[in-house]
């Protein structure tokens, strides 16, 4: 290996563990959400309560994991790219949740 490759191999960081983890939270959370969302439309809004209390779950494990990307996202040892993903597909989760809250209340 010459010592260009080995110096660029030296300063590439590694991606972080931890937002990797948050980024699977928020995408299991998308999903999660557009399956229930799915499951209401197909039973005309008479989904079972719970799915209700699933999805409220759901919700707050999004929320902490938002919390936790932000909190890793500080941390310049590991990857730019890993750690502004750990923020943003929760954050995206996240708002989907809160969207979805929010009509509830304005149209109940």
């Amino acid at each position: 290996m010459s010592r260009r490759n080995n110096r660029r191999y030296r300063d590439k960081k590694p991606f972080s563990t931890e937002s990797v983890v948050q980024i699977v939270i928020g995408g299991v959370s998308i999903l999660a959400f557009l399956a229930i969302l799915l499951l209401a439309a197909g039973t005309e809004g008479t989904i079972a309560n719970f799915f209700g209390g699933a999805s409220v779950l759901i919700m707050i494990v999004t929320i902490v994991a938002l919390i936790r990307g932000v909190q890793v996202s500080k941390n310049e040892n590991f990857d730019k790219v890993s750690r502004i993903l750990g923020v943003v597909v929760p954050a995206v989760a996240a708002a989907l949740w809160v969207l979805l809250y929010i009509i509830g209340i304005l149209m109940g």
